[in-house]
């Protein structure tokens, strides 16, 4: 299947950026659909960090597990889950320095075990991208304040 691929600029370094996407301790905190998260390792932080993100979507809430499966400051980050429907979720956070600004880019693969999903992709691949760009957009203007506040 075609992944999902979501890129956006923004007004801040790698390494800034990265300590958002990269730690969910963090970017919990600045996106409010995040309503719980729930360590499963004692590590917090780098490859082989466990974590359970319970998230509002829509009307309901939903729990996944996450693992850090490659960890590479302040480049790359990849998180793996494998949800309720058996969906192995592998989504890779990259960033790059350029001129003053970082691209994100989120490339995420959707593995399905079960057909049904494999048939829904096309539409969920479309209320997801809709999630993810929300949530890029909810760090921009978190940075936003945070250099504003600076100055």
């Amino acid at each position: 299947m075609k992944p999902l691929v979501v890129s956006q600029q923004f007004n801040a370094s790698a390494e800034e950026l990265f300590e958002i996407v990269a730690h969910i301790e963090v970017v919990s905190k600045i996106i409010p659909k995040i309503k719980k998260v729930v360590f499963l390792s004692e590590q917090k932080r780098g490859v082989g960090t466990r974590f359970a993100e319970t998230r509002q979507m829509g009307k309901r809430q939903a729990t996944m597990e996450f693992e850090v499966t490659e960890y590479d400051a302040p480049r790359t980050v990849r998180f793996v889950c494998e949800d309720d429907m058996q969906t192995v979720w592998d989504s890779v956070y990259e960033l790059e320095d350029c001129n003053g600004v970082t691209n994100l880019t989120l490339t995420m693969h959707c593995n399905p075990k079960t057909f049904g999903v494999n048939l829904i992709w096309p539409l969920m691949k479309f209320i997801v991208k809709k999630g993810v760009q929300a949530d890029f957009r909810y760090i921009a203007d978190h940075l936003a304040q945070t250099t504003n506040s600076h100055e």
